[in-house]
Order: structure tokens, then sequence, then C-alpha cells
């Protein structure tokens, strides 16, 4: 990316070196009218963004969440539990007091 003074602001260029590590990186190939296109496309979108500068923000307090955060967990309780032979009466395979699973790797 390059970057150019203006008015005091700091502007960002998108080059099309950019677009094409980028496409590099998503293992993406793309033609010399393809990379182009995006660094235009990309260069009008971040200069779209610079509009939000202009927004007053200095009454607003951060965000963490969009929606109200809330605990959604429960206390602890004992309670009663499976007997082992009760937890495994249902499998197919036990071995060792045990679910026995397919072998993955």
């Amino acid at each position: 990316m390059q970057y150019e003074i203006k008015d005091g602001e700091m502007i960002v260029k998108i080059t099309v070196k950019d677009v094409e590590k980028i496409a590099d990186l998503a293992k993406l190939e793309l033609s010399a009218e393809e990379g182009q296109g995006f660094t235009q496309d990309l260069q009008i979108r971040l200069e779209r963004l610079e509009v939000l500068k202009e927004v007053d923000t200095s009454g607003v307090e951060p965000l963490v969440y969009v929606l109200p955060a809330k605990n959604v967990l429960r206390e602890d309780r004992v309670g009663q539990c499976l007997v082992q032979e009760e937890a495994l009466a249902n499998t197919s395979e036990v071995e060792d007091g045990c679910f026995k699973v397919p072998r993955i790797v």
C-alpha cells in the first residue's frame, strides 16, 4: 500500500502489487486486467470509507457488542449422575469401561 498526505490527512492507496499479493495468499490467479479492475474497485471502496471520518462520534460510547450482553450461564448445581452401566447401556462397543469408537488417525 502507498500512503500520501492530503490536507493533513493520510490517504491509503491500493496498488496492483497489493492486489496481486492478496490474490496469491488466496491462491487465486488473476489476469493483469482483473488485477487492475480489483485495484480500482478496492480504491473506490476505501475512498467511500473516508466519509466516516466526518461523523461526530464524541458523545458515543464505544461498543463491544451490538446487542446487550448478559451472562447466560447458570450456577453449577449438584444433581444425580448416571452410573457407568447406564451411560454405556446404548452403545454398541465398550472397551475397558469406555465408549469404543473407530480410529480416525
